[in-house]
């Protein structure tokens, strides 16, 4: 259930959304202090290694009508090359193709988190999601 909920909550990175205040200029403020009980879990290096969808999609590009509800098994070895680095500072790094071979793209990320119940946030380039 854990490792769902983090594949699902990162994977959502995809799909950040500017935060603004009265101002243009306006940033999120990084995430500080003591980790919670329930946030200590999440301390450490985790792989991504599944990603599913509630509906059946199919993201192959292949003109083949295949859509299927595991998307992990749709994306190339590049795409599923992720890496999440929780640190007890608050602070994570993400990385993208870095270890798997031949990657030509390769991504880190990198912010402050908070867990809050089962709502994971995290902030990057004055970018929050949740």
């Amino acid at each position: 259930m854990k490792i769902k909920l983090i594949c699902t909550s990162l994977l959502g990175l995809l799909f950040l959304s500017c935060f603004k205040g009265d101002d243009n200029n306006y940033c999120a403020d990084n995430y500080t202090g003591v980790l919670s009980a329930n946030e200590n879990f999440l301390v450490g290096s985790w792989s991504l290694t599944a990603v599913e969808s509630d509906l059946a999609v199919d993201i192959t590009d292949d003109n083949e009508d295949n859509p299927l509800k595991d998307i992990f098994v749709q994306s190339t070895d590049c795409q599923n090359d992720a890496q999440y680095i929780f640190g007890t500072d608050r602070s994570y790094d993400i990385k993208q193709g870095y270890i798997a071979v031949d990657c030509s793209q390769k991504l880190t990320t990198s912010g402050t988190w908070k867990l809050t119940g089962e709502n994971l946030s995290i902030t990057s380039a004055c970018n929050v999601l949740i």
